[in-house]
């Protein structure tokens, strides 16, 4: 059958939609970076994802010569390094200006697109189109902030290296590693790959192997020996190896309890899963060569598998969106080798009768699925964006809500230490400088609090480190009464844990310390004295032990609107 569509045709249609997309999404970058200098950060606040907030505070203090802080008084290594190490050099350009340094963050993002978008050319492996969707497909992987925009790079540096390059692939391995330290599982699962390419036009299985062998532990080893520095100076420095938000994630969690991730990265494969499938029977139908890009997909997926096992077994937490790189990356291959095969078919005029309706079919639903789901991001980032220009528009999204208590309540105060758990990114880093602020959650916490976690004594060490006022979010709190038969709220801090048996504890304190309170999205928000704090009863105590004990009891407890619903999702343990 004759050819639908010249290839070279093809390939222009395809590079100028990518060219025009990427135009119009480093436009809206440059949009928001003259909005953040012409606006109050109450008007874009949401610009950046809230955990971005959390490396901007300590960038900022680095670049200030402060140390390593989110916020005076603690240190903290709670961060991913690369990251930071990019942050803290346009830290020491901001110079303490917290709008230039956010700035200076969202021009990065864009200029690491543009980074991968060149590579891209180079190597003609990734589409640029699958780039431009991948983007809006998984906008918390790549647009607001987070450190999983450094591994699509650090990838596409990998790609160009040979199976004998063992030096610079080591290089690469540990590139990912500082990207983000569970990256590191693609090493394993890239070197097994690498065996097929060991075959010697004269040589046995045997030999294949040595040779593989041979060039696995010796890029094994560089990898080991340029991460190891890393492991040392934490450990010299915070008294952890690894970052205290890993650590602190871990604390009181039963190994394998929450395999429930495992079924979260297994929803989320669903897509770049049902691509690779679909990749494989196309080659085989149109007779060709695979293109280079099917088998990273299956690697980036064989990943996230071991990344879902890591979390499941090690971790007591939830994950979220960004946690998906893994298959954010299976997706990009994978949809490339799409565009591929299906170039090939429009060429070639393969596969195209009435034999092939239902395969027809298949082809249409998964790119109106890809479709569909990337103009659902497109209409998630144009959703944040109507925020800039209509005053008063998502007023309810906590960020703003952060801001919002800055400009109330801690305006109207003396300078003090206020501790907060989940949300409080953007409420640290507009915290003045003149303020204190500890993380109840311990992700950008010092070592000190971690160890004060592991011991029971979290309420003692904020008590020692002066915290005045405790900024807590519920759907629903602890209710309990004391001897004198007056009524007291409970507060457990941090409640993120779905396996935690160890590490939250329970404050008490009666409404006369409800200093402040603010309502939104089904939440109320109570800013507590936490010089009124007083002595639980013993019920309560009970009620805490009782629901520590139970796989994710605690965190549905405080956001009932959160837990499943429905015998069959209880029953898999899904979170969301």
């Amino acid at each position: 059958m004759a050819a639908l569509i010249h290839p070279a045709l093809w390939t222009r249609i395809e590079t100028r939609l990518a060219q025009i997309s990427l135009a119009g999404l480093l436009l809206i970058q440059l949009l928001i970076i003259y909005v953040m200098g012409t606006q109050p950060p109450l008007q874009w606040v949401h610009a950046l994802y809230d955990d971005a907030y959390y490396y901007l505070g300590v960038a900022l203090h680095l670049g200030q010569g402060l140390g390593s802080q989110f916020h005076p008084p603690l240190q903290t290594n709670g961060y991913q390094p690369l990251w930071l190490l990019l942050l803290s050099g346009l830290g020491l350009l901001a110079q303490g200006d917290r709008t230039l340094l956010a700035q200076l963050a969202v021009a990065l993002t864009g200029l690491i697109w543009l980074a991968c978008a060149g590579l891209m050319r180079r190597q003609h492996v990734v589409s640029p189109l699958a780039f431009i969707l991948t983007l809006l497909l998984y906008p918390f992987v790549f647009c607001f902030g987070m450190e999983t925009v450094l591994l699509l790079p650090a990838i596409l540096l990998l790609l160009r290296t040979t199976p004998s390059q063992w030096g610079w692939r080591g290089a690469c391995f540990a590139l990912l590693f500082y990207s983000r330290l569970d990256a590191l599982a693609l090493a394993p699962v890239w070197t097994l790959a690498a065996w097929s390419s060991y075959a010697l036009p004269q040589g046995s299985r045997r030999q294949q192997l040595q040779a593989w062998w041979h060039d696995a532990w010796r890029c094994a080893s560089l990898t080991l020996a340029l991460i190891l520095p890393y492991l040392l100076l934490n450990q010299l420095w915070f008294g952890l190896p690894l970052p205290v938000s890993g650590v602190s994630k871990a604390l009181g969690a039963v190994r394998g309890e929450n395999m429930a991730v495992a079924v979260w990265y297994l929803s989320m494969a669903a897509l770049p899963l049902s691509m690779v499938l679909l990749n494989t029977y196309w080659r085989y139908r149109l007779q060709c060569a695979a293109h280079p890009a099917q088998r990273l997909g299956g690697l980036c997926l064989a990943t996230a598998a071991l990344c879902a096992l890591y979390y499941g077994l090690f971790s007591g937490w939830p994950v979220w969106d960004w946690y998906a790189w893994p298959l954010a990356l299976a997706t990009l291959f994978a949809l490339s080798a799409s565009l591929h095969y299906l170039a090939l078919n429009l060429a070639t005029g393969r596969n195209i009768n009435r034999g092939n309706v239902a395969w027809g079919m298949v082809i249409l639903c998964a790119l109106a699925l890809i479709v569909v789901s990337a103009l659902s991001g497109a209409r998630q980032i144009a959703y944040g964006a109507k925020a800039f220009f209509k005053p008063g528009f998502s007023e309810d999204w906590y960020p703003r809500q952060n801001l919002l208590l800055l400009q109330t309540f801690i305006a109207q105060q003396p300078p003090a230490v206020v501790a907060m758990g989940d949300r409080a990114g953007s409420l640290g880093y507009w915290l003045p400088s003149a303020w204190g602020f500890i993380h109840t959650e311990g992700l950008v916490a010092s070592t000190a609090y971690w160890q004060a976690l592991q011991a029971g004594q979290g309420p003692a060490f904020l008590a020692q480190h002066g915290v005045h006022w405790l900024v807590v979010d519920r759907e629903q709190y602890m209710h309990g009464v004391d001897a004198a038969g007056q009524p007291l709220l409970g507060v457990v801090e941090p409640i993120q844990g779905l396996s935690a048996r160890q590490g939250p504890y329970l404050l008490c304190f009666p409404p006369a310390a409800i200093g402040y309170q603010q309502t939104y999205q089904g939440q109320t928000r109570y800013v507590l004295d936490y010089h009124q704090r007083v002595s639980c009863p013993t019920t309560m105590e009970q009620d805490l032990t009782t629901l520590r004990q139970k796989y994710g009891a605690l965190r549905h407890f405080s956001l009932p609107s959160e837990a499943p619903a429905g015998w069959l999702n209880r029953w898999l343990g899904l979170v969301w």
